[in-house]
């Protein structure tokens, strides 16, 4: 009976400590899944940060390309303003000229038929 008693406590010590056993690499794939947690959310929080400041400079980038298109066209609709403003300071000359020509001619022409 002491044999028996004895096995039982060998096994029941055995079994603890199986468990013990179980429970520390339980707790260690745990802390284990814990750590590359936090370095994934690490890593992620630098990714998010390098993709910030990518983003920042593409975004400072466009603006920049953006005010020189902006700039250029600016220009060329500057450009074609004063000539279109040209053109018409033109055509108000050759109509005021023509005007004058023909206000002339028939003054000329009733001074002529009165003579």
């Amino acid at each position: 009976m002491k044999y028996f008693f004895l096995l039982l406590l060998f096994y029941a010590v055995q079994i603890q400590a199986q468990k013990n056993i179980a429970l520390s690499k339980e707790q260690a794939i745990i802390q284990k899944i814990h750590r590359t947690k936090e370095q994934m959310d690490s890593s992620t929080a630098a990714l998010n940060k390098m993709m910030e400041a990518n983003k920042s400079s593409a975004d400072s980038l466009q603006k920049i390309i953006f005010s020189e298109q902006n700039n250029l066209n600016l220009e060329a609709y500057m450009q074609s303003q004063r000539i279109a403003e040209k053109k018409s300071k033109e055509r108000m000359w050759w109509r005021l000229g023509l005007g004058i020509a023909f206000l002339l001619l028939g003054i000329y022409g009733v001074t002529r038929k009165r003579k």
